[in-house]
């Protein structure tokens, strides 16, 4: 095991993948304009981009501040989030290249949470605020909850 940001510098060495690139958590259902999404990324300049959404501790422990532009702090494994940590990662992500140079040693084990953390402290992770709820679709609950959502979309009993 590599972990999530060792797994990423294995893939980014193997594959040749060119900056900056798009993560994507496999585990969610996302509705965000990836255009916009992506022209906030070249205007604030930053080498990294988290997506957040105002989630108030709701649909799980939020984890992130964000002040409109930037991702100030990032604690994913904090288990009692401060009071203004009212925003949570919405699972897309843009790096720069450089980002994972900096932080993942080749062959080393690394978590991205930890990578992402570092970039908040020192105010080089930008963000865009998703408005949309996200769907978790790793857990039962989640499925359930995403099943819910599509049936009331479609104008079918729940």
């Amino acid at each position: 095991m590599m972990g999530t940001a060792g797994a990423l510098r294995l893939a980014i060495d193997e594959l040749r993948i060119t900056s900056p690139y798009y993560v994507l958590y496999g585990d969610s259902l996302l509705d965000v304009p990836i255009a916009e999404v992506t022209s906030t990324y070249r205007e604030v300049g930053l080498p990294a981009l988290m997506t957040v959404y105002r989630n108030e501790h709701q649909w799980e422990e939020s984890n992130a501040v964000f002040d409109g532009r930037i991702v100030t702090r990032y604690e994913k494994h904090r288990a009692t989030p401060p009071s203004d940590m009212v925003f949570v990662d919405y699972g897309l992500l843009i790096l720069d290249g450089q980002v994972i140079d900096e932080f993942v040693p080749a062959g080393e084990v690394a978590d991205l949470a930890d990578v992402l953390g570092r970039l908040s402290s020192s105010r080089r992770l930008a963000g865009f605020e998703a408005t949309r709820r996200f769907f978790e679709i790793g857990s039962p609950a989640g499925l359930v909850a995403l099943e819910k959502h599509l049936a009331a979309k479609r104008g079918r009993p729940q």
